[in-house]
């Protein structure tokens, strides 16, 4: 069994699009991310890539002036996230969820 999430990957202020980074990775290396996203960065297959944080923070060594950004989609409701890499550096930050107030000027 085990934990299934689905993943996408971008980057911010790349001279390189994502296509072309993920077309430059050899093969045999970061071989989940290759199941995990397509080879624009969209949503690949679910899959249980629980090494996704240092196989990223690897790629971000490799291209220390690229923000990667990699967005997650777990399988139990609100798991959902972003992690932002830089040079071997992470910040991930969790998703919430927030309802706004009663107002009963809109009820119908």
């Amino acid at each position: 069994m085990g934990y299934l999430t689905s993943y996408s990957l971008g980057t911010h202020n790349s001279y390189k699009d994502i296509s072309e980074i993920l077309a430059d990775i050899p093969d045999g290396e970061f071989e989940y991310l290759r199941y995990a996203v397509d080879e624009y960065g969209d949503m690949g297959q679910s899959c249980k890539w629980y090494e996704h944080d240092n196989d990223m923070k690897r790629l971000s060594l490799l291209h220390p002036d690229v923000i990667f950004e990699l967005c997650g989609e777990g399988e139990e409701q609100g798991d959902s996230w972003k992690a932002y890499y830089k040079n071997g550096k992470t910040q991930r930050c969790k998703a919430k969820i927030t309802y706004p107030p009663f107002d009963e000027n809109k009820l119908k």
